[in-house]
């Protein structure tokens, strides 16, 4: 079984914790971590700093189209930004762990 960590940011905190509980309750994810971060950007040709909250989601790769389309289908923002990055190696029983609480 191969796991990946799919990461999103979002403009609230609010909304950051609703996501995660969302992904971990429909066991899209095991595990989701958020932080705050500073964003610089452009968008429109003009340039933004602004504050946002990543979410760093643990689950497998089975499920990461699933998981990717649920936050495609619930995010504010008009283009979201949605990274998965393979785990390549890890704990043995952190990784089943996320087997075992994901919806494989």
């Amino acid at each position: 079984m191969e796991y990946v960590i799919i990461s999103t940011t979002i403009d609230t905190e609010k909304a950051a914790k609703k996501l995660a509980a969302d992904i971990v309750k429909h066991k899209l994810g095991a595990c989701v971590h958020i932080q705050g971060v500073t964003s610089i950007y452009t968008w429109n040709d003009k340039m933004y700093e602004e504050s946002e909250y990543e979410l760093n989601i643990k689950t497998t790769a089975k499920l990461s189209r699933k998981c990717q389309d649920f936050i495609a289908s619930v995010h504010t923002y008009d283009l979201p930004e949605i990274i998965e990055t393979p785990i390549t190696s890890g704990s043995a029983d952190y990784l089943r762990w996320i087997k075992d609480n994901t919806a494989s």
